[in-house]
């Protein structure tokens, strides 16, 4: 059985009640003997129930643990694992820092919509964020694809408010929101709007004032330079996002801000396949002490068919090119290389154990 606050009530008052009348029928001499012990222990257990409530749910925000997070070295931090977007990264840290300490109860801390073509870095972003802000957990993910009947919006409510139940201190990622049921939207509006979900009448509402909230979509994207999108004031981006898409008015106006990631230029690239070339030679314990800007520019040429794939796409083309001279180098248990271009092939130079091999 469910016991919310409403139905405490009925069955306090009706115990006093039918213990007074009970009282004056049997013995008037004692009625208020009893009617005030009866009070003071429904009193009582009225108490210890608000206690249960608030030890259980505990929302309110410890403002000084979130202030003391060096807003400086968690940007920096991001910036150095994530190419391409660093300007959006600068505004949504200066985003969520004036946020917190205004201290906003009534709101989640920050709600984002991140629009762009796949690949772009949308999740991405979104997964370091969540590692950032929240002692370095992933994010409460949501894939909204599933999520287009009645029936599956339940679902989606239910599991939700759990979470947010269990751990009210979260980033929940809303992917794919474009491909989910426009009533699934409506049921987001009190908790951007007021940061709180009541699932039914008379229950405490579960709050969402310590949640950060990013949506992520492919629709409402249009493509610019990153230079107009810096210069746009978030208004502009609202009304942008409804000139490229089917997203109610209402539903867009209730989000703090909006973010466009366009397809990376070929410098935000070079900056990618450098990390990603160190990232997966570290797969394999194997250090780089030296890449021929020639790769570089190899894996970026064989990507130019690719690139509306976007970064998983362009990681797969690193992969590939990379593959034959990783098995070798793995085999032969070298720790550190060089990488050089030679006639058209990559050449590993191997210099662990006093010993120097090339092969393609």
């Amino acid at each position: 059985m469910k016991i919310n606050r409403l139905s405490m009530n009925h069955i306090f008052i009706s115990f006093v009640c039918i213990s007074f009348f009970v009282g004056m029928l049997k013995q008037p001499a004692y009625i208020l003997d009893i009617f005030f012990n009866i009070l003071l222990i429904g009193i009582f257990f009225r108490i210890i129930y608000v206690i249960y409530k608030t030890r259980q749910f505990d929302y309110a925000i410890n403002i000084d643990e979130i202030q003391s997070l060096d807003f400086n070295k968690l940007k920096a931090d991001i910036i150095q694992s994530y190419k391409g977007h660093s300007y959006i990264v600068d505004d949504v840290f200066e985003h969520l820092e004036r946020n917190i300490l205004l201290g906003r109860e009534s709101k989640p801390l920050a709600s984002y919509f991140f629009i762009g073509p796949t690949g772009t870095g949308k999740t991405y972003l979104s997964t370091h964020l969540s590692k950032a802000f929240f002692s370095d957990k992933d994010p409460l993910y949501f894939d909204l694809t599933q999520y287009k009947s009645i029936e599956h919006i339940q679902i989606f409510i239910q599991e939700l408010a759990q979470s947010i139940q269990n751990d009210p201190r979260q980033l929940i990622l809303l992917d794919e929101i474009d491909k989910c049921s426009s009533e699934l939207h409506d049921c987001l509006y009190r908790i951007l709007d007021q940061g709180i979900l009541q699932l039914d009448i008379g229950e405490d509402p579960i709050q969402f004032n310590q949640a950060i909230i990013i949506a992520t979509a492919n629709n409402g994207f249009f493509q610019t330079s990153n230079r107009e999108i810096l210069n746009m004031t978030r208004s502009e981006r609202l009304l942008k996002v409804c000139e490229n898409s089917f997203y109610k008015k209402s539903f867009l106006a209730r989000w703090d801000n909006f973010y466009f990631f366009p397809l990376l230029e070929k410098e935000a690239l070079c900056e990618v396949a450098l990390l990603e070339f160190s990232n997966y030679w570290s797969a394999f314990d194997i250090n780089i002490n030296y890449i021929d800007a020639d790769i570089i520019i190899k894996a970026i040429i064989e990507n130019e068919n690719y690139k509306e794939f976007g970064v998983r796409e362009f990681k797969r083309v690193i992969h590939d090119l990379l593959q034959k001279t990783a098995l070798n180098a793995k085999s032969r248990g070298f720790s550190t290389i060089n990488l050089s271009y030679v006639d058209g092939k990559i050449k590993a130079t191997f210099t662990d154990l006093n010993e120097s091999l090339k092969f393609a």
